[in-house]
């Protein structure tokens, strides 16, 4: 395996995605012209995919269970049916 100024940045530059850390920002310190440029040395992990994967199959779940449409609504939604179940005795903390 070839070690290269170019593997170094590509590997920093994807640690940097990985961390959450906006494709803009990283832009701007890459100093890629474009997202299109930038995203050519981004690579993605199994475990990147299967996280993007889990969280949207925990959302479909979420949503389902508390009918709703939207993150917020949901989690209002979670917090009236802990407090209910509180009152009703069913939630041992």
């Amino acid at each position: 395996m070839e070690v290269s100024t170019h593997s170094f940045r590509r590997t920093a530059l994807t640690q940097m995605s990985s961390a959450g850390i906006p494709l803009r920002v990283i832009q701007k310190i890459s100093g890629h012209r474009s997202l299109q440029a930038l995203q050519r040395y981004l690579e993605v992990s199994e475990l990147q995919l299967e996280g993007a994967i889990a969280s949207l199959i925990f959302q479909v779940a979420f949503d389902s269970r508390y009918g709703c449409t939207s993150y917020e609504t949901g989690i209002h939604s979670l917090q009236e049916s802990l407090v209910s179940e509180q009152a009703q005795g069913r939630n041992r903390v």
